[in-house]
C-alpha cells in the first residue's frame, strides 16, 4: 500500500512539474523536479529489481561507500530544501502595517503585454496601492534582448490603465536581475528620502526570501506584498527558488 501511495505521488508530481514544460516554460526548477520525480517513479516502479541492484552493490566496500554517501547526500538536500521552504514561508508573511513605498519586481513582457506572472505581481500591487492612496511605487525591469519594452516602462502602463495615478509611479528601466532592481530602485527612494522608511517588494510569494536576502546584503531592510503564483507553476518555480536561494547564500551575487 505504502509503495503504491509513493507511486502514485511521485507520478503526480512528475506530470505536475511536466505541465511548465509543455507549456514552454522550461528552466532548472522544472528539470530538476522532473529528473528528481521521474528516478523516484522508476524505481518504485521497478522496486524489485531495485533492491537487488542495491543489495549486489553493497556486497563490496566501494559499494557501500557509494551507497552511504548517496543517502547522506539525499538526506542533506530534503533537511536543504525544508529549510529553504520555511525560509521562504516567512519571508512571504513578513509584511508591514503600513509602507511609505513599494518596488514591484519585474517579470517577463511579452510582444502582447506583461507575462501571467508579472501581470499578478502587477494586480497585487494595484490591490496594495488602492489600499493605500498614498504610497508610493518603483516599477522595476529593464528590457531583455526578447522583450519589445522596457519592463518598468510597461508595468507603469498597466498600472496607470487600471486607475493608479500616474504621479504615485517611478520607473527603473536599468536593472536585469533582483540584485539590480533593489539596487536601482533604493537608490531612486534615497534621491527622495524614502530609503530608510518602509518599504516593501511586490513579487511571487516564493521569490520573497531571495529579494530580502539580496536586499540585507545591501544594507537595506524590505516587507513582503506577496502576489500569488498559478498553482501549475508553483513546483517548478518553487524549486528554482531553492537553487537560487542556494547559489546566493553560499555565493552572494556575482
Amino acid at each position: 500500500m505504502i509503495r503504491i501511495i509513493l507511486l502514485s505521488a511521485s507520478g503526480v508530481m512528475l506530470g505536475w512539474f511536466m505541465v511548465t514544460a509543455f507549456m514552454g516554460i522550461v528552466n532548472a526548477g522544472n528539470i530538476f523536479g522532473i529528473s528528481i520525480c521521474a528516478a523516484a517513479f522508476l524505481c518504485l516502479l521497478f522496486s524489485g529489481q531495485f533492491k537487488n541492484a542495491l543489495a549486489q552493490l553493497f556486497s563490496n566496500t566501494a559499494g557501500k561507500v557509494v551507497i552511504i554517501a548517496a543517502a547522506v547526500l539525499i538526506a542533506a538536500g530534503i533537511i536543504w530544501s525544508v529549510i529553504l521552504s520555511v525560509m521562504m514561508i516567512s519571508s512571504a508573511v513578513r509584511t508591514c502595517e503600513k509602507s511609505d513605498a513599494v518596488i514591484v519586481l519585474g517579470c517577463k513582457v511579452n510582444k502582447s503585454g506583461p507575462s501571467r506572472m508579472l501581470r499578478r505581481r502587477l494586480d497585487a500591487a494595484y490591490d496594495y496601492l488602492s489600499e493605500n492612496p498614498e504610497v508610493l511605487c518603483v516599477v522595476s525591469g529593464g528590457q531583455g534582448k526578447d522583450e519589445p519594452a522596457a519592463e518598468a516602462d510597461v508595468m507603469k502602463e498597466y498600472l496607470i490603465k487600471r486607475g493608479i495615478s500616474e504621479s504615485r509611479i517611478i520607473t527603473e528601466s536599468r536593472s536585469e536581475n533582483t540584485y539590480e532592481n533593489i539596487k536601482f530602485s533604493f537608490e531612486i527612494l534615497e534621491e527622495m528620502g524614502l530609503s530608510d522608511k518602509n518599504i516593501s517588494v511586490v513579487t511571487d510569494a516564493f521569490h520573497q526570501c531571495r529579494a530580502s536576502l539580496i536586499a540585507k546584503r545591501q544594507g537595506r531592510r524590505v516587507f513582503a506584498v506577496s502576489a500569488s503564483t498559478e498553482l501549475a507553476f508553483l513546483p517548478t518555480y518553487w524549486v528554482r527558488e531553492w537553487l537560487g536561494l542556494t547559489k546566493e547564500i553560499f555565493f552572494g551575487y556575482k
